[in-house]
């Protein structure tokens, strides 16, 4: 396995897979979002600064408390952090599309963390290696040349393309969608048994810290979500979805010896595990609450309705 792993072929392949896969999750998510849907997005300012505070105030403070309280070590405890820092990920959409939150509002939300990042990113890189025995760093040209090609550049191509051709955009919005549902199965395939053995080695304490971090940064988005179920399950979301090709990026250039694969992909594991069990109660409460989420459609979303409004 190690040789597997080790092999430069190997190691292109994988890269292209998800690169590639992200790039066209991104853009399959885009293309049923219009120009309109992601400028009335933008014209909520009150949900995009509480979006802006889940991800990049709170989720990070989250982090830095829960590391520093349990004493995490510092391999698991700065993926911890870099995770909660580089919040921005190509896969939030996706993520917050299976769970029928609001693609408008995730898409929207990526695309602007994404541009942030470059101010969000430093800041946050700079207050860790303040608050622990760590050297975190990267320039700016490198984080936007790395995140840029997977996320803005998709996102708006995705919403031109709707704009000018909107027969060509759906057709390639699902060819695209059928690609990288093909990357991820194959990215799932190639790394379920490192992730789970790199898991299977961690403490408890190390084990209960990521998911401390993710339910309480899940609550916090949760609760800054508003009323509508949609939009707290894309808060939430975006809250709890870091940017991988930024983390390992910025984990080489801080430490090129230190190798951080296995401990990424159990820290994965953990937070799609608790971001489960979240959404099953968001489900469980709501069914309580006599509500329930109506289908995404490829247009703009609707709020949240009760029961006995869909059956009217």
């Amino acid at each position: 396995m190690k040789e597997i792993f080790a092999s430069p072929l190997f190691l292109q392949a994988i890269g292209f897979i998800a690169h590639s896969g992200f790039f066209c999750v991104v853009f399959a998510i885009a293309s049923r979002c219009t120009l309109k849907d992601l400028l009335d997005e933008i014209r909520k300012p009150a949900l995009l600064l509480k979006t802006f505070a889940a991800t990049t105030v709170i989720g990070p403070l989250i982090a830095a408390g829960v590391v520093k309280l349990l004493d995490v070590p510092l391999v698991v405890g700065g993926v911890i952090l870099l995770g909660a820092a580089t919040a921005g990920s190509p896969l939030a959409p996706l993520g917050t599309r299976g769970k029928k939150g609001s693609l408008q509002l995730a898409s929207t939300v990526m695309g602007l963390l994404v541009l942030l990042m470059p101010v969000t990113v430093t800041f946050w890189l700079w207050v860790y290696s303040q608050w622990f025995p760590m050297h975190l760093s990267i320039s700016v040209p490198k984080l936007l040349a790395t995140v840029a090609p997977l996320t803005i550049v998709p996102l708006v191509l995705a919403v031109a393309l709707r704009e000018l051709l909107p027969a060509v955009s759906k057709v390639a919005g699902k060819a695209l969608d059928l690609y990288s549902k093909v990357c991820i199965v194959i990215l799932f395939v190639v790394f379920i048994v490192p992730g789970l053995l790199a898991l299977f080695r961690f403490k408890l304490v190390e084990f209960g810290a990521i998911v401390i971090v993710m339910s309480l940064a899940l609550a916090a988005g949760d609760f800054l979500g508003g009323p509508d179920a949609r939009d707290r399950i894309s808060v939430a979301m975006a809250a709890t979805e870091c940017n991988i090709t930024a983390l390992f990026v910025i984990a080489h250039v801080s430490y090129p010896k230190v190798h951080i694969l296995g401990t990424v992909l159990a820290y994965i594991i953990v937070s799609f595990l608790t971001a489960a069990v979240w959404y099953r109660f968001l489900l469980y409460r709501m069914k309580g609450r006599g509500e329930t989420l109506e289908p995404s459609g490829t247009g703009s979303t609707n709020p949240t309705k009760t029961t006995k409004e869909v059956k009217q």
